[in-house]
């Protein structure tokens, strides 16, 4: 990188650069069970902008996964989503 650029600038850049970072469904120090109460929680409230923030989420683990395997080659945190009651109904439907 250009030696012009703050340190700050620098480490910015730097985490762009290295893709997706782990937050939210995708933080592996979360577990499985915290993490689907968390998107039941927000998919069955009924609430727009509760659903449409647990969609998101959704779309940000897939989208992350798909990015780490490819480029980084590393195990992403495999969630269960799948045994969440009614996620797959509510998804198809959606």
């Amino acid at each position: 990188m250009p030696d012009y650029l703050s340190d700050e600038v620098r480490e910015k850049l730097q985490k762009i650069l290295e893709g997706p970072q782990p937050t939210g469904v995708n933080d592996p120090t979360i577990t499985n069970a915290e993490v689907n109460e968390h998107v039941s929680e927000l998919i069955f409230s009924g609430g727009p902008n509760e659903v449409d923030e647990g969609l998101r989420q959704l779309y940000a683990y897939t989208t992350f996964v798909e990015w780490n395997s490819r480029e980084k080659q590393q195990p992403p945190s495999v969630r269960e989503f799948s045994i969440i009651p009614g996620l797959k109904e509510f998804l198809v439907w959606r």
